[in-house]
């Protein structure tokens, strides 16, 4: 078991060894954090921040949903996640919907967010 697990989260098999566990802490704002263990059942470390989506320090953040995807490209880890608000804007605005990419070493270093083209 992973402690304090969110409620979404992706596992992974880490090319280091062992086992890679990407979620999210934090309600509203949130950060995507980084676990690993050696083998699936554990023991799993604690949290490690790797990425802060920048709307989590905008207004009404509400962000959620961080998982990894290994089988992408482009850096050691590439993440997605969600980001919402609480305001009208949700009911306004379709673009906050959508899922955003990060790309992320797995030593903890956040890189630049990938670029989204939407029709």
């Amino acid at each position: 078991m992973i402690p304090n697990a969110g409620s979404e989260f992706s596992v992974q098999h880490d090319p280091r060894g062992g086992f890679l566990e990407v979620s999210g802490e934090g309600f509203g704002a949130s950060t995507v954090v980084l676990r690993h263990a050696p083998r699936l059942e554990g023991p799993w470390s604690g949290p490690e921040p790797i990425y802060r989506p920048p709307e989590s320090d905008g207004p009404d953040p509400f962000v959620y949903g961080e998982k990894a995807h290994p089988k992408l490209s482009g850096a050691d880890l590439v993440v997605t996640y969600t980001a919402n608000s609480s305001d009208s804007r949700l009911a306004t605005d379709m673009n906050i919907y959508f899922p955003r990419f990060a790309r992320v070493t797995i030593e903890g270093k956040p890189a630049a967010k990938l670029p989204l083209n939407y029709p």
